[in-house]
């Protein structure tokens, strides 16, 4: 089944003399969806902002509170090893920026995760802690601590044109964190 089909058919027979290394390229998940273990049926749907003359505009910014399902789609040629990385402000640092929120345990907590076997897209509708796909693997455990944070996972193989899916959960249930995904500076 080929859902993306290739648009480089043939890119990788072409005679490239010692390429530059491409910078890093940011990619936003499609996908920001909430999990409960504590309620396995219970769907988290994300509320759209408003409704228009033309549909229903749907946020940029989604919200990330552990537990949280994140879908990534990979598409570019020869950009296949990645880093996940989580930026959180501080709460002093976004205290006067009224699209930004940020809230977190007092104290450091540790923040697994997951590689999901998630091949295809995930759909939102139907996404609960009973239907999220299985885990593959732990890819990393973070130690998120009060204040700034800027953590990345270990270097990952990320095929061109393929759905990369994480859980991202706390091993212990005391901890907390929760901010809006936000593209403008500081990111979320």
């Amino acid at each position: 089944k080929l859902v993306y089909p290739n648009p480089y058919i043939g890119l990788e027979k072409a005679v490239l003399t010692d390429p530059t290394p491409a910078p890093p390229v940011i990619n936003f998940p499609l996908l920001l969806a909430q999990i409960n273990s504590s309620d396995p049926s219970a769907v988290y749907l994300q509320q759209p902002h408003s409704p228009t003359s033309f549909g229903m505009i749907y946020p940029e910014d989604r919200e990330f509170i552990v537990s949280t399902i994140a879908q990534f789609r990979t598409l570019d040629f020869e950009l296949e090893r990645c880093v996940a990385t989580l930026a959180i402000p501080s709460p002093a640092d976004v205290e006067n920026l009224p699209d930004k929120r940020v809230s977190s345990s007092n104290e450091p907590c540790s923040l697994e995760i997951w590689l999901l076997d998630g091949p295809e897209s995930i759909r939102p509708r139907t996404l609960s802690w009973a239907t999220r796909p299985w885990r593959l693997h732990l890819v990393t455990t973070m130690v998120v601590r009060p204040g700034h944070n800027l953590l990345d996972t270990p270097e990952f193989p990320c095929p061109a044109r393929t759905m990369l899916a994480f859980e991202l959960s706390y091993s212990a249930s005391a901890c907390h964190l929760r901010f809006g995904q936000n593209k403008k500076s500081p990111r979320l």
